[in-house]
C-alpha cells in the first residue's frame, strides 16, 4: 500500500517543482530546437502571428482567437481614442469614470477587453489637405513662383507626405517634395491631426504651407471622430508665372510675307557684304572689335560674324547675330517683333548701324556690293570709297631675354629653368646619336701664348659627332718640363703648366666679340641685368686644319688631322666645302701669272711622286694666300695615289688649268 501511495502522489510533487536549474528534467532524445517565427508581413505591414507550434516543433495549448466581429465590436463599444505627442492607442474607459484612487485600483483589477492595433484600425486612412507656398525668384521678372501642393496625414502612424503635382512644361523638378516621415512641430512634439486646419500656416521644415482644402473623407473624420469643425475652405490663388505662360499666342493680323518664284530666282544666293567695327573702349576692358556684316537679298535677313585674329584673346565665337530680320530699334527683345526693319539700302558706308544696341559703323564693301549700289541706287565711287579708320599699333612683342649663366651645372641644364616651367633635362637626339656613334674627328692643335713655354705645346683635340661634344688631351713630352695630369678647365691670365687631359668631354661654347684683356673688366656674374645672348657652340663645320679656336679664352690652332677627318668631310663634301675639289678649284682660276705658274713648276723634282708634305712645303708661300692649309690638303689628296703619294702628272694639269 505504502508503494502505490508513493506512486500516486509522484505526479503531484513533480507538479509543484520550481522552474530552476536542477528542477526541469530535459528530453535528452530530443534534436530539433528551431524556434517559430512569431513576427511577419502582410500586405506591407508588419502583423504577428498566432503560434500554434513551438520549439522544435511541439504544439502549443489551443488558445480561442478574436474573430473580426469581436474586434468590430470592441471598436464600436469603444470609440474613445487618446492623443498623445508619444503615441496613440484605444482606451476601453472614458476619463469620466476615473474620480480618486480606488475607481483606479477597480479598473486595473477588472478584466480588459483586448486593444485593437492603430495600424489595424486605421489601415489606409489618408487624411488630405490641399495648400500653396510661395517659393521667391532671384533674378528674374517674377517676384515669386506659387508651389502647389498636396498634404497626405497618414493615420495609422502618425506619418505625412507631401507631394507636388506635377504641371506639364513647368521646368521645375516636381513629384515628393518631403518623403513619408514623422515632422515635428517642436522640439518635442510631432503633429497630429488637430494641428491641421483649412486656412491655417503650417511649418514644414523650412517651407511655410498655406492650406486652403481638403476632401469630404478629411471633413467627415473631423466631424465625427475629433469632434472638429473645419473651416470653410479657401480659394487657390494663381501663379502670375504661369497665368502669364498659359496666355494663347498673340495672332499676327498681318499676312505671311510671300516671294514669288521670280524674286527668288532672281535673288538666290546674292549676298551684300559689308565691314563694319563696334568701339567698346567705354566699358572696362573694352576694345575695338570688328564685324563683316552679310545681308541677304532673297529674304532680307541679316548676318553679323566676328573677325577673328590670331591671339586676340577672344572666345572663337562665329556668329554675333544669326541669320535673321535686324530691328532698327532695340531695347528689349520684344522689339524683334517690330515691324522696323533694316534694308539692304540703309547699310551705307559711313552709316551707323544698330545691331541689338551695338553701335557698328560701316567702313568699307566688297566689290560686287559696290557694283550693286552704283546700279539700283546710282550712287558715284566717291560715294562708295572706303572709310578710313585709325588703327592703334599692335603692342611689341617682348622678347624673351635669356639671363646670363650663374655657373651653377651646364649652361644647357640652367637653360631648362628658363624654358619650361617644370624642370626639364636637355633633349639629346637619339637619331643622330645612333647614326654617328662611335664617329669621333680627331686633330692635331698648337697652342697659341704669349709665353715661351707654351709655344711648343702640342694637343690633341676630338670632336664627337653624335653629340657635338668635344674633348682635349695633351700627350706628354719628354724633357718639355710639363708633368702628366689633370687640368679640365683653363681661366683667364693662365699659362696651363700641366699636361695630360686638358679638357673633358663637353660643350664648347663660340668667345663672343673678341676685346682686348686690358680693357675687359671684371663683371659679376651673379648681379648682372645684361641679357645674355643665345649660345652657340663650335660644330663640325667649325673644325677644319687651319681654324683657330678660342676654348675657355685659350687660343688654339689646329695644324693636322688624321686621315679619317679627311676621308669623312671629303664623302661629305656638301656639308664641308673645306673638302669640295670642286668648290676649291675656282678660288685660284685666273689669279696666278704665268711667272708664277713656272716657278712653281719648277719647284717639283723630276721624280712622279713626292710625298704630301713636300707638296705642301712647295705650293704653301703661294696658296696661303688664297687658300686655308685644309684646301691645300684636299687639292694634294686630289692627286694622290694609294699610296698616298702626290703624283707630279696630275699637279702639272691642275697648274695648267689654272
Amino acid at each position: 500500500m505504502s508503494d502505490q501511495s508513493n506512486s500516486t502522489d509522484r505526479p503531484n510533487i513533480t507538479q509543484h517543482l520550481p522552474f530552476l536549474p536542477g528542477t526541469v528534467f530535459e528530453d535528452i532524445t530530443k534534436t530539433d530546437f528551431r524556434r517559430p517565427q512569431s513576427l511577419w508581413y502582410n500586405n506591407g505591414y508588419m502583423v504577428s502571428r498566432n503560434l500554434k507550434e513551438g520549439i522544435g516543433g511541439e504544439p502549443l495549448p489551443v488558445t480561442a482567437d478574436t474573430s473580426a466581429e469581436e474586434l468590430l465590436k470592441e471598436m464600436k463599444n469603444n470609440p474613445y481614442i487618446i492623443y498623445t505627442h508619444k503615441n496613440k492607442e484605444f482606451c476601453p474607459y472614458s476619463k469620466e469614470k476615473i474620480l480618486n484612487y480606488d475607481d483606479v485600483v477597480k479598473i486595473k483589477n477588472e478584466p480588459q477587453p483586448s486593444k485593437i492595433p492603430s495600424y489595424i484600425a486605421y489601415d489606409k486612412m489618408v487624411l488630405r489637405f490641399f495648400g500653396y507656398y510661395k517659393e521667391s525668384t532671384y533674378q528674374s521678372s517674377e517676384q515669386y513662383h506659387l508651389r502647389k501642393v498636396v498634404i497626405y496625414y497618414y493615420l495609422e502612424d502618425d506619418t505625412i507626405r507631401v507631394n507636388e503635382p506635377q504641371v506639364e512644361n513647368s521646368g521645375i523638378p516636381q513629384g515628393v517634395l518631403i518623403s513619408r516621415q514623422k515632422i515635428p512641430k517642436s522640439s518635442s512634439e510631432f503633429y497630429t491631426p488637430t494641428d491641421f486646419n483649412i486656412g491655417k500656416n503650417v511649418q514644414l521644415y523650412a517651407k511655410t504651407i498655406r492650406i486652403v482644402d481638403c476632401d469630404e473623407f478629411t471633413r467627415r473624420y473631423y466631424q465625427e471622430v475629433e469632434k472638429i469643425e473645419l473651416n470653410p475652405s479657401e480659394e487657390m490663388p494663381e501663379d502670375p508665372y504661369q497665368s502669364e505662360r498659359n496666355k494663347p499666342y498673340r495672332i499676327k493680323n498681318d499676312e505671311p510675307r510671300s516671294y514669288p518664284l521670280k524674286h527668288f530666282i532672281e535673288y538666290d544666293r546674292k549676298v551684300l557684304r559689308f565691314y563694319c567695327v563696334w568701339d567698346d573702349r567705354s566699358n572696362m576692358f573694352g576694345d575695338i572689335h570688328e564685324f563683316i556684316i552679310h545681308y541677304y537679298l532673297v529674304d532680307d535677313c541679316v548676318e553679323v560674324r566676328e573677325v577673328h585674329k590670331p591671339n586676340d584673346g577672344r572666345n572663337p565665337f562665329p556668329l554675333l547675330l544669326k541669320k535673321q530680320p535686324l530691328p532698327k530699334v532695340f531695347t528689349d527683345m520684344k522689339d524683334l517683333d517690330s515691324n522696323e526693319k533694316y534694308h539692304w539700302y540703309d547699310f551705307k558706308i559711313g552709316s551707323v548701324i544698330n545691331v541689338l544696341g551695338r553701335k557698328c559703323l560701316i567702313y568699307d564693301c566688297d566689290d560686287y556690293t559696290r557694283y550693286y549700289f552704283m546700279e539700283h541706287l546710282g550712287m558715284s565711287e566717291e560715294e562708295l570709297k572706303p572709310y578710313n579708320i585709325p588703327k592703334e599699333k599692335p603692342a611689341e612683342i617682348p622678347k624673351q631675354v635669356t639671363p646670363q649663366y650663374n655657373c651653377f651645372g651646364s649652361e644647357e641644364d640652367s637653360m631648362g629653368s628658363v624654358k619650361y616651367i617644370v624642370l626639364q633635362p636637355p633633349k639629346k637626339n637619339i637619331i643622330k646619336m645612333l647614326e654617328n656613334d662611335h664617329i669621333v674627328l680627331r686633330f692635331v692643335a698648337k697652342m697659341e701664348s704669349k709665353y715661351k713655354q707654351n709655344k711648343d705645346r702640342r694637343f690633341i683635340l676630338s670632336y664627337h659627332v653624335s653629340d657635338d661634344k668635344i674633348s682635349i688631351y695633351e700627350p706628354m713630352q719628354r724633357n718639355s718640363g710639363i708633368t702628366n695630369g689633370y687640368f679640365a678647365k683653363v681661366f683667364k691670365k693662365t699659362a696651363g703648366i700641366i699636361g695630360g687631359k686638358y679638357l673633358e668631354n663637353n660643350y664648347v661654347k663660340k668667345p663672343k666679340e673678341q676685346v682686348k684683356e686690358e680693357e675687359e673688366e671684371e663683371e659679376d656674374i651673379f648681379n648682372s641685368q645684361k641679357p645674355e645672348e643665345p649660345m652657340e657652340y663650335y660644330t663640325s663645320k667649325d673644325l677644319y686644319v687651319g681654324a683657330v679656336l678660342n676654348i675657355n679664352s685659350q687660343i688654339f690652332t689646329l695644324i693636322d688631322a688624321d686621315e679619317f677627318v679627311f676621308n669623312y668631310m671629303e664623302c661629305k663634301k656638301d656639308e664641308y666645302p673645306m673638302s669640295n675639289i670642286k668648290m676649291i678649284l675656282p678660288k685660284i682660276m685666273g689669279v696666278f701669272s704665268t711667272e708664277e705658274k713656272e716657278n712653281l713648276k719648277q719647284k717639283f723634282p723630276t721624280t712622279i711622286t713626292i710625298k704630301r708634305e713636300s707638296f705642301i712645303d712647295a705650293v704653301s708661300p703661294l696658296f696661303l694666300k688664297y687658300l686655308t692649309p685644309h684646301e691645300i690638303i684636299t687639292i694634294s689628296r686630289s692627286c694622290e695615289d694609294e699610296d698616298q703619294k702626290v703624283d707630279i702628272d696630275k699637279v702639272i694639269k691642275i697648274i695648267n688649268v689654272l
